[in-house]
């Protein structure tokens, strides 16, 4: 038991026999030596908007039950019962029953007045705990990088936040966390880019292929206004980005060996449920097949799908080298990861919390891109010993069989300034 706890039970366990003591005379102490902090807090609680009520009578809702002592026929004070520990909070005790009489009005003002104060404090110091669904096994980079953002939350907030960090799919896949982070049920997810065209469809043009020439031109664009832009109006729709994680380049493993597009002709590829990235394997010759990350490795061991596309960590992690012969670095595409939060949540918070929470995005952001680049050179090493053959095809005829459909989705998302921007700062790297 905290010690506000202690002192509010002694409270509620000796203001019936206070009141029992003295009388009227106990009532008016009791009113002067918390009426002046009482007020103050009401103050503070109404402009917190933690106290949607105006008026004593209706204070019953917050505290329902308390040890009062209540007028008899015959004049006695009978207790209404003692605080119980087993069954009630500090801040769910008091005014189950509090008579309009004359005599009970300074008692309810005091009381009053002093849960006033107890429910400002239990507010400001109650712990906020929400959930981060992750999707990836326990040792991804995206798993580290979760678990630190959780880690600096607590620390930036000194305690005042706990994010319980789930990984794996424990808590539903991305698109499912989309709609979670939505409606407020989770706080915090990590989720491709590509999988926010669901809700602005402009974000699908992270899945555009060949857009980004390097990591360099990648990172250098998320620091853009532009990239901003085109991530704020996801807020309206019940999302904060936080930061971008990286998920490097994104290359095809295949139970066939690809080395030009003629390769990927009547291939079933799977994709995330992104129309650019479906349309995008059109244009390669092959068929975009959506399929839950998940259901993959089953779809991939029974020929549901003839193959995937995706960077080297989550390959050795979710081991797909089981179920594929070949893994063709063209990285086509580099989709940023985002870390996003629930604005229901964000509005929740003070502005204080609010900082510490786009900060520790800001660190887990930075702290992502040192554990990926050391995982990524690690993982690559190791891949080469798990396929079949790993070909490193030239990428000009796969750059030049999806241009004309870039242009294309450019224009349907609305982002062609955008994408023109992109692709004339390629000269630059």
């Amino acid at each position: 038991m905290s010690f506000l706890d202690a002192v509010l039970e002694q409270f509620a366990n000796a203001s019936g026999g206070m009141a029992e003591a003295l009388g009227i005379w106990g009532d008016m102490l009791v009113a002067f030596a918390a009426g002046g902090i009482g007020y103050w807090a009401l103050r503070r609680m109404r402009a917190l908007k933690r106290l949607p009520v105006k008026g004593i009578d209706r204070v019953a809702y917050i505290i329902p039950q308390c040890t009062l002592a209540e007028k008899t026929k015959v004049g006695r004070r009978k207790p209404l019962g003692r605080f119980d520990k087993a069954r009630q909070t500090p801040l769910r005790f008091a005014l189950q029953q509090i008579t309009t009489s004359r005599e009970g009005t300074m008692r309810k003002l005091a009381l009053f007045a002093f849960a006033a104060v107890v429910a400002t404090t239990g507010a400001q110091a109650a712990q906020i705990v929400t959930k981060y669904s992750g999707i990836q096994p326990n040792d991804h980079p995206s798993s580290y990088a979760e678990e630190y953002f959780g880690e600096e939350v607590g620390t930036l907030t000194k305690g005042a936040i706990k994010v319980e960090v789930y990984h794996n799919t424990q808590l539903g896949d991305a698109v499912a966390n989309v709609q979670s982070i939505r409606n407020g049920t989770i706080g915090f997810t990590t989720v491709s880019a590509s999988n926010l065209n669901q809700v602005v469809p402009a974000m699908d043009m992270y899945s555009l292929p060949f857009l980004f020439k390097n990591a360099d031109q990648f990172w250098w664009f998320l620091a853009q206004p532009e990239a901003a832009a085109l991530a704020k109006p996801l807020e309206d729709k019940g999302i904060k980005v936080l930061g971008y994680l990286d998920s490097g380049a994104r290359n095809l493993f295949t139970d066939k060996p690809v080395h030009t597009p003629a390769d990927m002709a009547g291939q079933k590829i799977r994709v995330m449920a992104s129309p650019v990235m479906v349309n995008s394997m059109k244009a390669l010759g092959a068929t975009g097949v959506p399929v839950a990350w998940s259901e993959l490795y089953t779809a991939l061991q029974t020929g549901v799908v003839d193959g995937a596309e995706n960077n080297h960590p989550s390959v050795v992690a979710k081991k797909f080298y089981e179920v594929s012969k070949y893994y063709t670095l063209d990285e086509h595409m580099r989709i940023p990861d985002v870390m996003i939060m629930s604005m229901k949540l964000y509005k929740s918070l003070t502005p204080e919390q609010q900082k510490a929470v786009e900060e520790a995005g800001q660190r887990a952001q930075a702290y992502m891109r040192g554990a990926w680049h050391i995982s990524e050179v690690k993982d690559l090493q190791e891949l080469k010993s798990k396929f079949k053959e790993i070909i490193t095809p030239d990428k000009a005829p796969f750059v030049k069989a999806v241009g004309p459909m870039v242009s294309e989705e450019a224009k349907r998302l609305g982002v062609e300034k955008t994408v023109a921007f992109i692709l004339d700062s390629q000269k630059n790297f």
